[in-house]
């Protein structure tokens, strides 16, 4: 049941949230995934952002990076940036720098022409469409396979169309609901985990806003609201994203239409008369539509068709965010998707492709990867199980990459071996300000030049006064040496430039020379009788050019920062070359102020360009990670459940927590060994929750239950035996069943029957109370000394004791030899007992006691035993019966321990004892061989033992009917013993049988006439 609940939980996602963090510990510590050495992020870092220029960055500076990596022999180049705005035109001059301290900025006019105006997005365009090999990125947001965000306005504006002007709320519902696929909701976004639902009247309102639109663009919020008969801030809610929304419709019909419409002709087809010039809300959203449309024909409509299998199975995109059209135009563009996780916003998985209006749109890194790889795009498609399937072109590999239920796939995260909690330690990062100084430096010899050239074609002004067909000559040349020269300057040689270059010196060599005669010849007019204030303009300008420009001075000056500027460029193209050449470069925020972090398994707070590097890495080297199906997960459940389910159910707690324990460390091993070696990954927290659940609810059940029982016997048992002997006996009981079998069955034991010698008569002078202090204290030390043996104790008859050995709950292997021991054990207690209590009241008292013993070893029934009310583990039997009876059989042989043939022979050797012959007890008729147990050899001391071999002598003659030899043999034994009652006994028993000789069939027993 548990393992079941457990399945159930893990089905519906309930345990979702450890399945994810037990993922990224795998990343972070199972996932061996290398950085392939091509990928290069070219980080724009915080002092990029603040010392190569303010932010954002004119694109003239992008530009220069892209031209620069491709110098430098880029395999491709990923931007992930934002572009999807144009920029103005600007113009550049040393003197409009922010910085520039000169307070009067006048006649600044006249330095300032269209020459020094710089169009960034041509220049970046241009860079970009030299490069061939640039991915700009796309935003949009992706939706569940099953849902199309556009079918759900289609469907609105389709219901709408074809009902009243005002239809009612339930009935559009109705209608539209009709429309969707079986499932899906209208209201629904679709987005995320969980579709977010949105008012349905507020949806309504929206829906008709937008018909109206359609029809009359031009309406405004007091129209709609008067002709939809709803109030001004109801249409106010929606008039703004549905003017967006229908221009942009709008304008993609048209140009879909007129495929070569400009912007002119588009705003004339949807507001006829509206002006170019004069700016307006829906002038403004219709021009942004316009240029979206035009981005759009770039980087979406000239995508390739879904193949057939992907369509329902990948995840769509819409709301997008596109490069503006003049870069759309000039690169490849790829989607840029930061899906996170809603359980706990970590991004793990990507769409590498999507679905736009059935088209293919590809994740930007997964583009670039692809094409690197020369994988055939129309090879793309999916196979059983979620497989995204594709092959190169030449047909020699494939790619299998597995994608969620959701169109995802999981992103392999590298990490630095040695410092794995760092991202700038995984991949090689290069600080894109090192690649900016290339193009800077050359931008200041553009400068410095270009200052040079500014100076020497003012001389050429003067001396022409900036006409003529001479200057118009000069002009296009200059302009001409101006572009060959950045040609130059950026990596390239055009072939004429020296040859240009000679022929505007000369030109400008010429007209400084003509300025230089012709201030002279001013100067000589002044220095005469000439007026300086009669001079004329353009003289004025020549004495000004000759007196304050050396152009000698300033052409040794810029061929020094020239060549300055040159030599390190070279040395960083050389320095920037190895880490560049064949790679492919990744440009990306990792400044902390603009940086668009997301959290992933390895990271916190990671810049997302890290994804895309990831992403690409996972595609290189072909180890995007696998999961196992969810049918797998939840058998995997199952399969471990049950069987700790049965382990503790058989076995008891602490023993089935380590198999536990140990089950799921191999488990553990095991799922990462194959994520770490195969990059599969084996969700094992159902396992995991399954197994311990199992454990703790059956652990708890037997604790309430069986455990219970199980306390309930030992605490009984515990009367028997020791507290820890009766524990583990229950233990032991509880595993082999389910419930304690106590029923009586044979086994052979060994019974232990002590009483005290003349202990009734103790009493009687005592007293209870006194009698207790003597008997408790006994019945303490004999019950440890039985205990200690493993002896099962049974019942305290007064001052007597009756135990045995050998109970199925207490298998006692050497049962009667234990017996024994405890028998010897017992008079060394009773006589430290007895020199504890002498010095006490009751000395005198205690120094008389000494104990009797019969021990014999036989077959039995032993189990419970007693009535419905009232039971007791003990054993019956005739070997319970006669060891009942040796032990009073002691007294007339006047010894304290008597012991059978049959405990004798089970013992072994190792004691001395002493044969008193074959006793019939009281009731019985058959003679029981019985022996003294007097000590263990080598502890007895020699006399005893020969006397004890003696009078087995006389035993032995009394039972071969040699009356005269045994009484021989007695009387030598009172030589040694006069006072030995067994002597008597024995004597009584010869002379008895001499004075009437015993039949054929005598027992040969010594018969005893009381118990």
């Amino acid at each position: 049941m548990v393992t079941a609940a457990t399945a159930g939980s893990y089905r519906y996602g309930t345990l979702e949230p450890f399945s994810l963090k037990l993922l990224d510990v795998k990343f972070r510590r199972a996932n061996p995934i290398e950085a392939d050495d091509r990928i290069v992020l070219i980080d724009i870092n915080d002092y990029a952002v603040e010392n190569v220029h303010k932010w954002p960055w004119p694109r003239r500076i992008h530009a220069d990076l892209v031209n620069t990596l491709r110098e430098l022999g880029a395999e491709a180049i990923l931007m992930d940036l934002v572009f999807d705005a144009p920029e103005f035109a600007r113009v550049v001059h040393p003197r409009l720098n922010p910085d520039y301290e000169f307070d009067d900025l006048r006649g600044l006019a006249d330095e300032v022409n269209v020459s020094d105006a710089v169009w960034d997005d041509d220049e970046f365009g241009d860079a970009l469409a030299d490069a061939g090999n640039v991915y700009l990125g796309m935003f949009a947001g992706t939706y569940e396979p099953q849902y199309f965000p556009n079918d759900v306005r289609r469907n609105a504006l389709k219901v709408l169309n074809e009902g009243a002007s005002a239809p009612s709320l339930e009935a559009f519902d109705a209608r539209v609901r009709s429309l969707m696929p079986e499932g899906v909701d209208w209201m629904s976004t679709g987005s995320g985990r969980a579709a977010e639902q949105r008012d349905r009247a507020q949806l309504f309102e929206r829906w008709r806003v937008e018909h109206l639109l359609e029809t009359e663009f031009a309406l405004t919020e007091r129209d709609l609201a008067s002709r939809l008969g709803l109030t001004k801030e109801q249409v106010a809610r929606h008039f703004a994203p549905a003017k967006r929304d229908v221009a942009h419709r709008l304008a993609a019909r048209f140009r879909r239409a007129n495929t070569d419409a400009d912007w002119p002709a588009t705003l004339a087809h949807i507001l006829p008369g509206a002006s170019l010039d004069v700016e307006t809300p829906d002038l403004w959203d219709l021009r942004r539509a316009f240029r979206f449309v035009s981005s759009e024909r770039y980087a979406l409509d000239a995508a390739d068709m879904l193949h057939p299998s992907l369509i329902g199975k990948i995840r769509n995109a819409a709301d997008f965010t596109l490069p503006y059209w003049k870069l759309a135009s000039a690169a490849r563009a790829g989607l840029v998707v930061f899906d996170v996780d809603a359980a706990d916003g970590v991004m793990r998985r990507v769409p590498l492709v999507a679905n736009d209006r059935g088209r293919l749109v590809e994740h930007l890194g997964f583009a670039l990867a692809r094409d690197v790889l020369d994988v055939d795009k129309s090879s793309i498609r999916l196979e059983d199980r979620n497989i995204l399937a594709m092959r190169d072109r030449s047909g020699n590999r494939d790619w299998r990459i597995q994608l969620d239920s959701a169109g995802r796939t999981l992103i392999n995260w590298h990490t630095d071996d040695e410092d794995p909690g760092k991202w700038e330690r995984s991949f090689k990062h290069i600080p894109v300000a090192s690649v900016l100084r290339i193009p800077t430096n050359r931008r200041y010899i553009e400068q410095a030049q270009g200052y040079e050239t500014g100076i020497r074609a003012r001389f050429v002004d003067a001396s022409t006064s900036g006409a003529g067909k001479a200057y118009e000559d000069y002009a296009r040349r200059v302009k001409r040496l101006k572009a060959l020269r950045w040609q130059a300057i950026s990596g390239e040689s055009p072939v004429d430039l020296a040859k240009l270059e000679a022929e505007v010196r000369a030109i400008e060599q010429d007209r400084i020379d003509s300025v230089a005669g012709d201030a002279e010849a001013i100067r000589e007019y002044l220095s005469g009788e000439g007026d300086e204030s009669e001079l004329d303009p353009a003289e004025r300008n020549v004495l000004e050019l000759a007196g304050n420009f050396d152009t000698a001075a300033i052409a040794r000056q810029t061929t020094q920062t020239v060549s300055r500027r040159q030599a390190e460029i070279d040395g960083l193209l050389k320095q920037l070359r190895s880490d560049i050449e064949g790679k492919i470069c990744l440009v990306g925020y990792t400044a902390t102020a603009v940086a668009d972090t997301v959290n992933t398994p390895v990271f916190d707070e990671v810049p997302g360009v890290m994804a895309h590097a990831n992403v690409i890495n996972s595609m290189l080297l072909d180890r995007f990670p696998r999961s196992m199906p969810r049918w797998f997960d939840l058998l995997l459940i199952i399969a471990v459940g049950l069987p700790v389910t049965f382990v503790t159910t058989w076995r008891g707690p602490a023993f089935s927590l380590l198999m536990m324990l140990l089950f799921l460390s191999s488990l553990w091993v095991i799922a990462f060994h194959l994520f770490d070696r195969y990059t599969l990954h084996i969700d094992i927290v159902g396992p995991l929750v399954a197994a311990f659940l199992a454990w703790a609810f059956v652990t708890l059940y037997r604790q309430l239950t069986e455990e219970r029982q199980k306390r309930a016997f030992s605490k009984s048992l515990a009367q028997y035996t020791s507290p820890a002997i009766a524990a583990k006996l229950a233990e032991q009981l509880s595993r082999q069943s389910g419930a304690l079998d106590l029923s009586p069955r044979a086994q052979v034991v060994t019974c232990f029957f002590s009483d005290l010698k003349g202990f009734t008569s103790i009493s009687e002078r005592l007293g209870a109370s006194r009698t207790r202090d003597v008997l408790n204290p006994y019945l303490e030390a004999m019950s440890d000394v039985l205990i200690r043996s493993e002896a099962m104790i049974n019942k305290f008859m007064g001052d007597g004791i009756f135990a045995f050995y050998n109970p199925p709950l207490l298998p006692v292997e050497h049962h009667a030899r234990a017996a024994c021991e405890a028998t010897l054990n017992s008079f060394v207690a009773l006589q430290e007992l007895k020199n504890t209590l002498a010095e006490g009241d009751l000395g005198e008292e205690v120094r008389g006691l000494s104990m009797r013993i019969g021990v014999n070893t036989g077959e039995v029934f032993v189990g419970d035993y007693g009535s419905s009310n009232k039971l007791d583990y003990t054993c019956i039997g005739d070997t319970v019966n006669l060891s009942a009876r040796l032990e009073p059989a002691c007294k007339p042989f006047g010894i304290a321990a008597m012991i059978s043939e049959s405990t004798l022979e089970a013992a072994g050797d190792g004691y001395v004892v002493r044969h008193l012959g074959s006793l019939q007890v009281v009731g019985k008729k058959v003679g029981v061989p019985v022996y003294e147990l007097i000590g263990r050899e080598g502890e007895v001391e020699i006399g005893v033992v020969e006397y004890a071999a003696l009078f087995g002598e006389a035993v032995l003659k009394f039972q071969n009917r040699d009356w005269e030899g045994a009484l021989r043999a007695i009387a030598q034994c009172r030589k040694s013993r006069a006072d030995d009652p067994s002597l008597d006994l024995l004597d009584t028993n010869v002379r008895q049988r001499q004075a009437s000789p015993p039949p054929d069939d005598w027992n040969q027993a010594i018969e005893l006439t009381s118990k």
